[in-house]
């Protein structure tokens, strides 16, 4: 004969699968309200839009975005004095190749 009660072990899994229900939702609400209104996050937005306009600046002026022409000779000067210092052949802001 089977019993129709509960037993503590199905009351805990019923507990527990409505715990993980709840966070579900929790953790994918903001994820279906974003799909839903198509708004962003303030903080990615401006980030993106700020990525955007680097890449736009960076094109345009080369590597080195918003650098004064005295901040370049200065670079350049360094780059050359590293260059004696530490007898460097060829580029000195390139990474080495090690090869064994």
């Amino acid at each position: 004969v089977v019993s129709t009660q509960s037993t503590g072990y199905t009351n805990l899994f019923e507990q527990l699968s409505i715990m993980s229900l709840r966070r579900l939702v929790v953790q994918t609400a903001p994820a279906l309200r974003l799909m839903s209104t198509g708004t962003q996050d303030p903080i990615a937005a401006l980030f993106a839009e700020k990525l955007a306009e680097y890449k736009k600046l960076a094109a345009d002026q080369g590597d080195m975005v918003g650098v004064s022409e005295e901040q370049v000779v200065k670079q350049q000067a360094h780059l050359e004095k590293l260059k004696k210092m530490y007898v460097v052949q060829g580029d000195v802001q390139s990474f080495p190749n090690v090869q064994f």
